[in-house]
């Protein structure tokens, strides 16, 4: 998984942020066109239950607090590199929110990538489903401004000198690419787990 995981890194998304203004790569209500896909009886069923697991961090990974630039407070689950480095991941949940399945893959990539800050974005703001109903929801109630206040944040909390990759599934795999489109010249890579990416 670590070479594939790089070998993305490295070929995806250098030189992505920097043609975001000459490009549309996201269509205005990307956000809306999930919601309606997700909507859908198929979509809905097709999602298996997520697993009944709780999460004990064997890095020293943590819940933590941090202030958005309209006074916000928003909450991540974060793993600090050993050695200080401005070398970040940003974690992007499925539709289920921040669970606990979602803070093992980040302690996961937080092992196999090396030197690296990881942080696993709350885009629900503390709310998690553990049914399809629930979940479906909370994706109808997102408001994509809220998710792009969260991840500057985020970006405020790594630093101006911080590299950003980002990865995300499903849900989070459209947030994926809205915060490295967020992150302009900050965003280095870019990892797209069936998100929703539609072209103009």
């Amino acid at each position: 998984m670590k070479q594939f995981i790089l070998l993305l890194a490295s070929v995806l998304v250098t030189g992505f942020a920097a043609n975001a203004q000459e490009i549309t790569i996201c269509q205005p209500g990307m956000h809306e066109r999930f919601v309606a896909l997700a909507s859908s009886k198929a979509f809905v069923t097709e999602h298996e239950l997520p697993r009944k697991y709780v999460h004990r961090s064997l890095q020293g990974g943590k819940m933590v607090t941090f202030k958005c630039p309209d006074g916000t407070e928003a909450k991540g689950y974060r793993l600090d590199a050993k050695t200080k480095t401005d070398n970040w991941i940003f974690v992007f949940q499925e539709w289920w929110g921040l669970n606990d399945n979602i803070k093992r893959e980040s302690e996961k990539l937080y092992n196999e990538l090396g030197n690296v800050n990881v942080i696993a974005l709350d885009m629900y703001d503390g709310q998690v489903a553990e049914d399809r109903d629930t979940a479906l929801k909370l994706v109808q109630a997102f408001k994509q401004e809220r998710g792009d206040m969260i991840v500057k944040g985020a970006l405020d909390l790594a630093g101006r000198n911080a590299k950003v990759g980002t990865i995300g599934w499903c849900f989070g795999g459209s947030q994926s690419l809205m915060a490295s489109l967020t992150a302009g010249n900050q965003a280095v890579a870019c990892v797209i787990y069936y998100g929703m990416l539609l072209m103009t």
